[in-house]
């Protein structure tokens, strides 16, 4: 009886260790895999009562209006193209399971009050760039990996080519310079 109590003990402290190794390991995996791509972003800022050192953005994906007729909050996909510069702008959007078979590259997210979202929107910064950094920079680009079912993971931003940190930086050192 002792070593059932014992055991079960041991299993209750173990089992959430177990649980986070493997959310870890499946995160990691998922942010590992896909193609990398560069997406343009644009500054985006809904109310948000956390505050944090963070900049948030929403990819810019051209003109196409993947939100239209689809009801909030509801799950949608883009088919991409690679656009002007290298960047992949919406080719058109609708179901996930319809553009899979259709589309080489698809990005999924959801309809947020006529708002296409992927939740990656978030780029946490070291605190001593909140100056530089409260807004997003003119010229900036989302290097992204997105698997072949349309799941995307944020690796780097850009700011004309250049890594944002060392834009943020730079613009620390000399806050008159033009970009």
């Amino acid at each position: 009886m002792l070593k059932s109590k014992q055991s079960l003990r041991a299993l209750a402290v173990l089992f959430p260790f177990a649980l986070l190794l493997a959310w870890t390991i499946s995160a990691q995996m998922s942010h590992d895999r896909g193609d990398i791509f560069r997406l343009k972003i644009v500054g985006y800022d809904p109310v948000d009562l956390l505050s944090g050192h963070y900049l948030r953005f929403r990819y810019d994906l051209g003109k196409v209006d993947l939100c239209k007729d689809i009801p909030n909050k509801m799950a949608t996909c883009a088919c991409l193209k690679r656009g002007k510069h290298g960047t992949m702008k919406a080719e058109y959007g609708g179901s996930c399971e319809q553009l899979q078979s259709s589309c080489e590259t698809i990005l999924r997210g959801n309809c947020q009050y006529n708002t296409f979202l992927t939740f990656s929107e978030r780029f946490y910064f070291p605190e001593e760039y909140t100056s530089v950094l409260a807004l997003v920079p003119p010229d900036s680009q989302a290097e992204v990996k997105i698997s072949k079912e349309g799941a995307i993971a944020l690796q780097k931003i850009f700011v004309k080519e250049r890594d944002i940190l060392d834009y943020a930086k730079e613009r620390i050192r000399f806050p008159d310079r033009k970009n």
